[in-house]
């Protein structure tokens, strides 16, 4: 968070917390979820069917889905390129860094409260 320039800190949540993933309940949650995702769309991307019934179960649950295909994210590259927009950890000098910050303020400036 401290390295982030000021106007995207309101994109961002909290740092993260770490805890016991034998012992907290979301967390086993989220990381079944996560693999039985993982698995569908990796079937899905071989042309197979997924019936697992742990996974027949979790995709009841309404939840928010986003697909990214290979088409999807080439697009967004191209668009982050024609914007010009790095990344900072991108740039070898300080200057460049300033220079940088300096030109996001401008393009995004803070909205006031």
């Amino acid at each position: 968070m401290r390295i982030l320039p000021p106007v995207l800190k309101p994109l961002v949540g909290n740092s993260p917390a770490h805890r016991d993933e034998k012992t907290f309940l979301p967390l086993q949650a989220a990381d079944l979820f996560a693999w039985q995702s993982r698995r569908f769309y990796y079937e899905k991307a071989a042309g197979k069917d997924y019936n697992d019934p742990t996974w027949q179960a979790l995709s009841t649950l309404e939840c928010a889905e986003d697909e990214w295909t290979e088409q999807r994210l080439k697009k967004i590259v191209d668009g982050v390129k024609a914007s010009g927009l790095v990344f900072e950890y991108d740039m070898s000098s300080p200057k460049a860094r300033k220079a940088y910050k300096k030109e996001l303020r401008r393009r995004f400036p803070p909205t006031k409260k």
